[in-house]
C-alpha cells in the first residue's frame, strides 16, 4: 500500500495560501518535475507529475479544498491528551473540578494548561497563529507531556507551510502517543521524497 501524501506538501503551498499562491507554487513545481526536463527520469517524473496534478486539482477547486481541509487530522486539539471531539458539558466539568481524591496539580502542569487554553482562545478565529504557537510552545515547555499542545504546534507549523517543522512536532507527538491515526497520517504524508 502506497502512503498518502499531503496535497499542500506535494504542491509546495501553505494551507493558508490563496488560489493565486497555489497556482504559482504548482507552476514552479511542475517546471521542476516535468518529464521533459530529464529524459532519464521520465518514469519517475511522470508519476510525480500525476500526483502533482491530482493534488493541484483538489486544492484549486473551492469545494474539494474545503472538503479536504475538513479532515479530522487538520483539526485543532482541544484537550490535554490530544482530544479533538468536545466532551459533554457534564463530563468536561467533572474533568476540570478536582475531586477529593485527585492528586494536587503541580505548578508546571497548571502553567502549561493556562498557556494551552490561551493558545486555543487566540486560535478561535485564526487571527494570530504565531501568538498561538508561542502559547502552545510555552505549554510544552512547562509540561513536555502536554499532547494537545504538541499536536497543535505541528498543526500551526503545517498551516504556515513549515512542513519540516510540522513533521518534527508530529513525530514528537508520536513518541508518546504511538497509536494516534491522525498524527500518523500527518507525519507520513509530510515525509520527504527519496531521490531515485
Amino acid at each position: 500500500m502506497e502512503r498518502e501524501k499531503d496535497c499542500y506538501f506535494v504542491v509546495g503551498a501553505a494551507p493558508l495560501s490563496t488560489e493565486e499562491e497555489i497556482l504559482r507554487a504548482y507552476t514552479i513545481k511542475a517546471r521542476l518535475i516535468c518529464p521533459h526536463q530529464d529524459p532519464r527520469l521520465k518514469l519517475c517524473a511522470n508519476e510525480r507529475m500525476e500526483e502533482l496534478v491530482d493534488c493541484f486539482n483538489i486544492l484549486y477547486d473551492k469545494a474539494s479544498r474545503s472538503e479536504y481541509d475538513g479532515h479530522q487530522r487538520f483539526q485543532t486539539r482541544i484537550g490535554r491528551e490530544g482530544e479533538t471531539v468536545e466532551k459533554s458539558d457534564e463530563e468536561a466539568q467533572r474533568r476540570t473540578k478536582p475531586g477529593a481524591f485527585e492528586r494536587a496539580i503541580p505548578d508546571n502542569e497548571r502553567q502549561a494548561e493556562v498557556h494551552f487554553k490561551m493558545g486555543l482562545s487566540i486560535l478561535s478565529g485564526f487571527s494570530d497563529m504565531e501568538k498561538a504557537s508561542r502559547e502552545f510552545a510555552l505549554a510544552v515547555k512547562y509540561d513536555e507531556h502536554h499532547m494537545g499542545a504538541c499536536y497543535n504546534l505541528g498543526l500551526m507549523a503545517y498551516r504556515q507551510g513549515n512542513f519540516k517543522e510540522a513533521r518534527g512536532w508530529f513525530q514528537e507527538y508520536l513518541k508518546r502517543k504511538i497509536d494516534d491515526p491522525d498524527a500518523l497520517k500527518m507525519a507520513a504524508s509530510l515525509e520527504e521524497e527519496q531521490a531515485p
